[in-house]
């Protein structure tokens, strides 16, 4: 496919940028819970007390309640500095779609009676 129309597109490039970083931020993200949580929530003995940080179990907090505030800062971070807004379509009025046929009787007026 190389003479994909999608290929020269700045929006496919965009997107295609975009969904790889974000697919790669939830690998990192879902790598820290699965592996802080297991490391930190298994192989104690069942008689020893739990320790908590800020009242959460330990492994919960740092596997669970980190990485959950850390990964809505990466994701702010990233939509207000890195996501670019792209036009989805062209703008000029020759490539806009021609309107939909209506008849007065399919108008509603503001106030909810229709027009007569």
């Amino acid at each position: 496919m190389p003479n994909s129309p999608h290929l020269d597109d700045p929006v496919y490039h965009h997107a295609k940028r975009e969904s790889a970083w974000i697919l790669v931020t939830w690998g990192i993200f879902a790598a820290w819970v699965i592996g802080v949580s297991a490391w930190l929530g298994y192989g104690s003995e069942s008689d020893t007390p739990i320790e908590t940080v800020l009242g959460f179990p330990k492994w919960v907090f740092w596997g669970v309640a980190v990485p959950w505030f850390a990964a809505n800062l990466v994701i702010i971070t990233f939509a207000w500095k890195c996501m670019e807004d792209d036009p989805l379509s062209d703008t000029t009025p020759e490539a806009a779609s021609p309107p939909i046929n209506t008849t007065k009787e399919d108008v509603a007026h503001p106030s909810g009676n229709p027009k007569s």
